[in-house]
């Protein structure tokens, strides 16, 4: 565990520096400044924090993350800026907590409601025994164990497409406040209900075609995203372009670099 602990930010942020490296924009290679000693308090401590407080601090961690990930990516030299407000992250959880509650009572409650009334007559809710319930479940037949199944399908549903909503909501924010060293400004158009529109899509495509549309989702998700984003240039972006195009970085850097984890911000 100790082991798996310090692995984890370890490959996550080299794995960051891998994926800036071999983005480019315009000729401009991005790079990436984060450390083992910021990846661990990121990846690790913050969590770990907003687990212990029953999800309290959760925006303080998902500011922090979107934080660290802005100030450490830079666009040649120039590097990136954010000032991030906490409170608009409190906020993105008020509106993630609603969206939940929706989606719950639209979905999660039918649901119940309709497993409850077909089972009503097995007797597995009159049970007062653990045991009890236990053998009366074995014995329900595969259409009946589907049906008192379909809750918890329902509520898995509605938490994964709780997580997208909310992770659009932060995203935005953090594209909205991000800057370029020298003006240039981000501006984020991103929506968190198209963007959960588009994983409902994606997963009803991918349970239809058996797995076969993942990489079609995967690109779909992604153009999204880095369409959402506008930059808003400065009268001078032709000289900046070319002043960053002189920063470059050598092969061996980047082929010491790991890919192959990331994690979503």
């Amino acid at each position: 565990m100790l082991l798996f602990t310090l692995a984890v930010p370890f490959v996550l942020n080299r794995s960051l520096g891998f994926k800036a490296r071999y983005l480019t924009w315009r000729d401009v290679r991005f790079d990436w400044h984060g450390t083992f000693g910021k990846a661990f308090v990121i990846f690790m401590i913050y969590p770990l924090l907003s687990v212990l407080t029953l999800g309290l601090l959760q925006p303080i961690a998902a500011r922090a993350l979107r934080q660290h990930y802005v100030d450490n990516h830079a666009f040649g030299a120039a590097p990136f800026q954010a000032d991030l407000p906490l409170g608009a992250f409190y906020l993105a959880l008020i509106k993630g907590l609603v969206f939940f509650l929706v989606m719950g009572a639209l979905i999660v409650a039918p649901a119940v409601f309709a497993a409850y009334s077909m089972l009503s007559n097995t007797g597995l809710f009159d049970v007062t025994s653990t045991e009890e319930f236990t053998l009366l479940l074995a014995l329900l037949d595969q259409t009946q164990q589907a049906i008192i199944s379909l809750p918890f399908f329902a509520f898995f549903f509605v938490a994964y497409m709780t997580s997208g909503f909310y992770f659009a909501l932060v995203r935005h924010i953090m594209v909205a406040h991000a800057n370029l060293a020298g003006g240039i400004r981000m501006r984020s158009s991103l929506s968190s209900f198209r963007f959960a529109y588009i994983l409902f899509t994606n997963l009803i495509l991918n349970i239809v075609t058996l797995g076969f549309a993942h990489p079609y989702t995967v690109i779909r998700r992604y153009r999204y995203l880095t369409e959402t984003i506008e930059v808003r240039p400065i009268a001078d972006m032709r000289g900046f372009i070319d002043h960053q195009k002189k920063s470059g970085f050598s092969i061996f850097e980047e082929a010491t670099e790991i890919e192959g984890l990331s994690i979503d911000v």
